[in-house]
């Protein structure tokens, strides 16, 4: 029996081979079309290879979203049950498969805990979850239980959004003046350029309000982000505010980028800074604390989906992962 088939994009081939050999490294059985022998007949093979497999990850990008090839493999998978869609740019799924959960694929050379569940047929909490609930400090939810997190929301709440919430369609807003590159839930957010000549973008909830707001600034004297990070603390304290998280945590992650996060009054407020190339580069939320259920796959989807140009951030390249 075999157990994965990859259904990708010629042009996403090096990631496809990348997660081909972890899967293979891991025990699992995998055929792609790499695997075709020069001369035979493609297509009944592939149809073949796409009964046999027990699950079928196809990998969606800006490549493979236009394949008529790719489209029809994940139809094939759809329809039987075998389907497992993977992001590997944030590119938004085609129509018809928009109602699935899709995986983030990062770059970190390892499989995703979902993917491994998926393939195992169990169900588990992503990473970005995981890290989200550290991040807020929230307990994880358990059945037949209504435990109350940190900032008074229950376990129910956050369960029925789990399952529902995790599948929001993600768009890409490109800035050429500041360099960024935003992902963002366009069912949530609406970008807001309004301000770029003052070096920010505004997303915006559905009330008009800016929920977030990616900006850049002279980094100036503030380029120690220890130091920074402190200024920060200190001005959340002295608004009342209580800190719930802080990163890095550890002596030897210190480099050049902070996070800090806390509760003020009745909003949720969430800021991390990279430090580079003379820059200093933010993504800053703020939202109703009734809204963290929603906004706990969100921040760290969207700090994971934020990139800055190396033009005006010479230093891009060791921006490191989100804790």
């Amino acid at each position: 029996m075999l157990d994965v088939f990859i259904s990708y994009s010629r042009k996403d081939r090096d990631k496809a081979a990348a997660l081909a050999d972890s899967l293979n490294t891991k025990g699992y059985s995998v055929w792609w079309d790499q695997n075709l022998v020069s001369g035979s007949r493609f297509r009944e093979v592939i149809e073949s290879k796409l009964q046999e497999a027990n699950k079928i990850v196809v990998l969606w990008s800006k490549h493979s979203i236009v394949s008529s090839f790719v489209i029809d493999e994940a139809q094939a998978g759809k329809e039987s049950g075998k389907l497992i869609p993977l992001s590997i740019d944030v590119a938004r799924p085609p129509l018809g498969f928009r109602d699935l959960h899709t995986i983030a694929l990062r770059n970190s050379g390892g499989l995703p805990a979902e993917l491994v569940a998926a393939l195992e047929g169990r169900e588990t909490s992503s990473p970005a979850l995981a890290k989200a609930h550290a991040r807020w400090n929230l307990r994880p939810p358990h059945i037949a239980a209504l435990a109350v997190s940190a900032f008074g929301l229950v376990a129910a709440a956050w369960f029925a959004w789990s399952s529902s919430g995790r599948s929001l369609p993600y768009a890409v807003y490109d800035s050429a003046e500041l360099g960024f590159h935003i992902a963002f839930p366009e069912e949530v957010l609406d970008v807001d350029s309004s301000e770029v000549q003052q070096k920010r973008i505004l997303l915006r909830d559905r009330s008009g309000q800016a929920a977030a707001i990616a900006s850049r600034s002279d980094a100036l004297g503030e380029a120690d982000a220890r130091l920074a990070q402190q200024l920060e603390k200190d001005a959340l304290l002295a608004r009342g505010c209580t800190i719930t998280y802080e990163a890095p945590q550890k002596q030897a992650n210190w480099s050049n980028w902070f996070v800090v996060s806390g509760v003020c009054g009745a909003d949720v407020y969430y800021l991390r800074r990279w430090y580079a190339g003379g820059s200093a580069v933010a993504m800053e939320f703020n939202f109703p604390k009734e809204q963290l259920p929603q906004y706990e796959s969100i921040v760290p989807r969207m700090i994971d989906g934020f990139r800055f140009s190396a033009a005006e951030a010479r230093q891009e390249s060791a921006q490191p992962s989100v804790p």
